[in-house]
């Protein structure tokens, strides 16, 4: 049984998409790896020798699915099914989930490709999908997310337990279904910031609270959380295991993620905070993380992906998804932004060395009164959303690749 919050990386949406669960930038002189912890039985919490620099991580049933930061897919742990055979010849690859005993991927032309368990058709992709930008593997179903914000659903048929997807469901932003034999949910962060739910309510983790703009959201066996605009992680649903207990002080988080009855958490100051089960030790954080961005939880394990080498906060400072907030570094310093989760900013980069890289997904800077200046440059390996009042100052050079394009909206 495993139990994850995957991130929807989202192209083009109106609405941002945040970091959350399985975000695919990365920044300058600071690679990204992981560490995992707790059950371990098969190796599936051992990290391969020559990973690498890593963008994502999701926890399947026994094994555990990787996507490179150079865009390629990694897998190990039990290989029953064939979980682990990775197709030869993947094009590069934007987004990857693992189910029971499948994987379920997404490329950066917006292709789905499934391999393994195929009991209920969950590799059976169906044809005639619209572009997706990211996928959700479930025990025996697989779900993706169409660039546009709808959801497609194939595998374990209605009745049987299945999530279908509701009818009039709306645009949405990062989809995170529990995956078990029974009492399946799924939630949804709409566009606008708000959460959807739809299956099982046995313990009311579909009696979604009263709750602030939402940026992701987490669901987990019978219970579900998430995590707000501001930085507030909300649970509900079943506690047998204090996994909707909500540590008192918590502090701002940046990232969530769901076990089966556990809950892992990064801060803003790139710490890791567990709570819930500890049967397996998957609440018990190891010591010596480098600065965390992402985390990752399935059944009774945990995983973050971090920064391998910490930065020094004076000389290269390092900007992070602050909302509604300023950022100045001092006179020549060096700015290292992370595309996949900046919203809402008020950043003047006048003087500084930028150099912001994403290698798949959006990067949105809203409000953003400054953005390149002084041979600041933009690279974008897809595609690029750009969507405040961007200016490059006089006697100023700014420079912006993108690949697929690069779109503005906003004052250019």
């Amino acid at each position: 049984m495993i139990f994850r919050s995957l991130l929807v990386p989202s192209v083009c949406l109106s609405a941002l998409m945040l970091e959350a669960g399985a975000a695919h930038g990365q920044i300058t002189a600071a690679p990204r790896t992981t560490r995992m912890w707790g059950f371990n039985n098969y190796g599936q919490g051992t990290i391969p020798q020559g990973l690498g620099a890593v963008s994502a991580i999701d926890c399947g049933g026994d094994f555990t699915i990787a996507l490179t930061a150079e865009g390629s897919v990694r897998a190990w742990g039990r290989n029953d099914y064939g979980p682990l055979t990775v197709p030869p010849g993947l094009p590069p690859v934007r987004s990857v989930s693992a189910g029971f005993a499948h994987c379920v991927i997404a490329t950066l032309s917006g292709q789905v490709v499934c391999w393994g368990y195929n009991n209920s058709g969950q590799c059976n992709v169906p044809t005639g999908l619209p572009s997706i930008v990211a996928v959700e593997a479930g025990v025996e179903f697989s779900m993706a997310v169409s660039m546009s914000g709808s959801v497609h659903y194939w595998g374990l048929a209605a009745g049987s337990g299945a999530l279908v997807p509701p009818a009039g469901l709306p645009a949405v932003t990062q989809i995170s279904a529990s995956q078990a034999s029974s009492d399946l949910h799924a939630l949804a962060l709409t566009t606008t910031g708000t959460v959807v739910s739809w299956g099982s309510n046995t313990s009311g983790q579909r009696n979604i609270p009263s709750l602030p703009t939402v940026v992701a959201v987490a669901a987990g066996q019978q219970f579900s959380a998430a995590l707000t605009a501001s930085g507030q992680v909300v649970c509900w649903g079943s506690n047998g295991s204090g996994q909707c207990s909500v540590p008192v002080g918590l502090g701002p988080v940046t990232s969530i993620s769901a076990g089966q009855f556990h809950m892992v958490a990064v801060l803003s100051s790139g710490t890791v905070r567990c709570w819930g089960a500890n049967s397996s030790q998957e609440s018990t954080v190891p010591s010596a993380l480098g600065f965390a961005r992402i985390a990752a939880a399935g059944g009774s394990r945990s995983a973050v992906i971090f920064d391998a080498a910490a930065l020094n906060a004076r000389s290269n400072a390092y900007f992070d998804r602050l909302s509604d907030a300023a950022f100045d570094a001092a006179q020549g310093d060096t700015i290292l932004v992370d595309p996949a989760a900046i919203d809402s900013e008020t950043v003047d980069y006048v003087g500084k060395a930028l150099d912001i890289r994403s290698a798949v997904g959006i990067t949105r800077l809203a409000g953003s009164t400054t953005l390149f200046s002084n041979g600041a440059r933009l690279t974008a390996a897809e595609s690029v959303s750009l969507n405040g009042n961007l200016s490059v100052p006089a006697n100023s050079t700014a420079t912006i690749f993108g690949g697929t394009g690069v779109q503005f909206g906003g004052n250019a």
